[in-house]
């Protein structure tokens, strides 16, 4: 329910200002990593090894991350951006003695505003710095051989920040690299879902 009325409430204002300044809309990829993997993936390793986990418990540290973003510029210089990110699917991961495997899933997703600022440097290259905050959302999910599992969703509200490099080939298309730290994903729960998130990404954008 927070999540949508985050989004209503950023759509509301997209539309605002819409008759005044230039909206445009983006796409890329890129790889999210989490930062404080050992520590919060303590309670999923100690779900598995209570499990009957025999051998070492992995955990994907890197992962495949899309995002889209809307976005608004009232000047040249300043901004804003909405931006979804999926941060990827994180799995701990160990054999058992009776011959499974016992997993335990995250799906993190992480919805985002964040004013934006450009220093040019150029016609068509600028610096880009972003400030904001984020609702991310982990949606978790287990299986154990023979055991029962409780799957469960936690979510947080942090910081995020950013840097970037922006080059404007065309007066409607711009080439962005970013980079995206979440501060603190999923943290209200689950402590295993907590923790920072960095996300670099190539975006093409179009701007109207």
């Amino acid at each position: 329910m927070r999540t949508i009325k985050i989004l209503l409430g950023l759509l509301a204002l997209l539309g605002a200002q819409a008759h005044a300044a230039n909206l445009y809309v983006g796409a890329g990829l890129g790889g999210a990593i989490p930062f404080s993997v050992d520590s919060t993936v303590r309670d999923g390793r100690a779900l598995l090894a209570n499990a009957g986990a025999t051998t070492h418990i992995t955990y994907d540290k890197l992962a495949v991350a899309p995002a889209v973003l809307v976005g608004f510029d009232v000047n040249k210089y300043f901004g804003g951006e909405f931006q979804y990110a999926y941060l990827g699917n994180y799995q701990l991961k160990a054999s058992t003695a009776g011959g499974g495997v016992a997993k335990e899933t995250d799906n993190v997703h992480a919805w985002s505003f964040a004013a934006v600022g450009r220093y040019w440097l150029g016609p068509k290259f600028h610096l880009l710095g972003k400030l904001g905050f984020a609702d991310t959302v982990v949606d978790m999910g287990c299986s154990i051989p023979g055991k029962s599992c409780n799957s469960g969703t936690d979510s947080g509200v942090g910081l995020v920040f950013g840097v970037g490099i922006g080059l404007v080939p065309a007066k409607e298309l711009e080439i962005r690299i970013d980079y995206t730290h979440y501060s603190s994903v999923g943290n209200q729960n689950r402590d295993y879902t907590a923790g920072a998130f960095g996300l670099i990404e190539t975006l093409a954008i179009y701007h109207f």
